[in-house]
């Protein structure tokens, strides 16, 4: 049977959130919760608070003086140090803080939070007795992922502070949230969810940490190095602390899950903490989750696949014209061989175009695997090359134009050539299908040398 955290304590909404909730407890990880107003972040920690029988501090950060948080400085009797004389509200013998409205915080107030938030420390001190520190705040009004009319004043974050949360959690709204969850939050009726002992709970998960498997790590590992130019290709771009946070998250989510009562798989586990794991949008930085869910999908398609497979070669090929070659010789679907001609022939200079097309198209024609678009695309170039070697140029040119002048050096060049082997016949037919019908203002250097650096490429 599945244990609901959040529901046992009369939050409706947030079921999805239980495993990340308790893996950051378990863990002591920080965790920042953005939503509207409303969406009861300060009330979950609250109660949470509660259970954990943690001395709690819930500071209003865009009200807040750095004294509220460690007192007023006095010096010691030798006047060689300061003391600090405390309050019920200094952050001293706090066990769990809350830093509600981070995001309409002063600057130099977010500077202050900084260390506590990342080291548990003030001023270089040690905060001994903290063990949790947790941030709300309302989705920033630069972010567009969002109708902020209503949060002028909430900014978006400095990624660098953003990204000392390990979890960010993205809380709904009300309207966001399913009927029936509405239904249980609007109804006077008391909460029927069986309830749980939180603190057995993280309890279980600190016993369970060390238990996962040698292979599992190394399989997250893995992974995540697959994922991370995933995601950068989509704009994602993390750094080296977050892709840490993220292994140490993964594994203490898949335990939460475990001890929680999921039935689940280290692979869909690492997709639910990434999900939970990411602080663009606390930066006004809206990320797609179809675009995440891709990197994710693409990384264990790549992990799956057996080191020395035809796919993984293929996949570690970097050069797109030397994955044609390869991709020539293997059985892939029209789709896929498609776009790898494609991908190549897009990724060259009108002049590498034409050499490439010149030197592959008689074996991609020959290939069944590439759909009927992208071999026109092809064979209009090799058409251009033909004509370029057979028939007779002209075109009227406005003497001493640009385009003139380019054709003064490509004859004289060709006067040169033609005297000479068959491929600088070649490298003719080439460069005047370039001129005449790609209508490309290339010189015959400009020729040959793309010509000599596609040849290179396809040994």
């Amino acid at each position: 049977m599945r244990l609901n955290i959040t529901e046992s304590l009369g939050i409706h909404g947030l079921s999805n959130y239980d495993a990340p909730i308790l893996a950051a407890l378990a863990t002591n990880s920080t965790a920042l919760l953005i939503g509207p107003h409303g969406s009861a972040k300060t009330m979950l920690v609250e109660k949470l608070t509660d259970i954990l029988d943690e001395p709690f501090r819930h500071y209003n950060t865009s009200l807040l003086n750095y004294d509220d948080l460690v007192g007023y400085p006095i010096p010691d009797q030798n006047k060689k140090t300061l003391e600090f004389i405390q309050t019920p509200g200094t952050i001293w013998d706090a066990g769990f803080v809350l830093f509600d409205e981070i995001s309409r915080a002063r600057p130099e107030i977010q500077n202050k939070i900084f260390p506590i938030v990342y080291e548990h420390r003030v001023q270089g001190i040690k905060l001994k007795k903290l063990h949790h520190c947790w941030a709300a705040m309302n989705p920033p009004s630069d972010d567009s992922s969002f109708d902020n009319d209503l949060y002028s004043g909430s900014w978006a974050l400095d990624l660098a502070l953003a990204d000392r949360f390990n979890f960010v959690f993205n809380i709904p709204g009300f309207n966001d949230l399913t009927a029936k969850d509405r239904k249980n939050i609007l109804s006077l009726e008391s909460n029927d969810c069986a309830k749980v002992s939180i603190n057995q709970l993280i309890k279980e998960v600190k016993d369970n940490l060390s238990d996962l498997s040698r292979s599992k790590i190394n399989w997250l590992a893995e992974y995540l190095n697959c994922l991370i130019p995933h995601l950068e290709t989509s704009g994602i771009i993390i750094s080296g602390r977050r892709a840490r946070i993220l292994l140490n998250n993964i594994i203490s989510v898949f335990t939460a899950e475990k001890v929680l009562g999921s039935s689940n798989s280290i692979e869909n586990a690492a997709l639910r903490t990434l999900r939970v794991s990411l602080p663009f949008n606390a930066c006004g930085i809206e990320i797609e989750q179809n675009k995440v869910l891709l990197a994710h999908k693409l990384s264990i398609e790549e992990i799956n696949e057996r080191a020395d497979s035809d796919k993984a070669l293929l996949r570690s090929e970097k050069d797109p014209l030397k994955k044609v070659q390869l991709a020539l010789g293997m059985e892939i679907d029209q789709i896929k061989m498609s776009q790898i001609v494609s991908n190549a022939f897009a990724s060259l200079s009108p002049p590498e175009r034409y050499c490439w097309v010149y030197q592959t198209f008689p074996d991609i024609s020959e290939c069944s695997n590439v759909n009927a678009s992208t071999l026109e695309m092809l064979a209009k170039v090799q058409a251009n090359i033909m004509m370029g070697a057979t028939e007779d140029q002209s075109e009227s040119i406005a003497n001493n134009s640009n385009r003139w002048k380019v054709w003064q050096t490509i004859s004289n060049a060709i006067g040169k050539l033609k005297s000479s082997n068959g491929e600088n016949a070649e490298l003719i037919a080439i460069a005047k299908a370039l001129f005449f019908y790609g209508d490309e203002n290339v010189e015959m250097d400009d020729v040959k040398n793309a010509y000599l650096n596609i040849k290179s490429r396809l040994i």
